[in-house]
């Protein structure tokens, strides 16, 4: 199997990566800080938004969800037995 290595900085070698990266993992590390959202005009009335909280605040005035890239459920509608789904086919697709 071949091995993966990574540049380490601090040691200006290269290390092996799942060792690198178990140790950037464990301790050591501080809070994580997270950047503001950059500024953007918003879809309904195409004023500038210029943080989180007026975008959470936007999303709240006009009712609004905010959508991420996770899937969403395929919800289907409940069909009382196998045969009305057949029947039901049938009828859609000119059976």
């Amino acid at each position: 199997m071949r091995r993966c290595y990574v540049w380490d900085r601090r040691k200006q070698t290269f290390v092996d990566a799942a060792t690198y990266w178990a140790d950037r993992r464990s301790g050591g590390a501080g809070p994580t800080v997270i950047s503001d959202l950059e500024p953007y005009r918003n879809m309904v009335d195409r004023r500038w938004i210029g943080g989180r909280r007026q975008h959470r605040e936007f999303l709240k005035t006009h009712d609004l969800v905010e959508v991420g890239n996770a899937a969403q459920p395929v919800r289907l509608p409940a069909l009382d037995s196998p045969r009305e789904a057949l029947i039901q086919a049938f009828r859609q697709h000119g059976g």
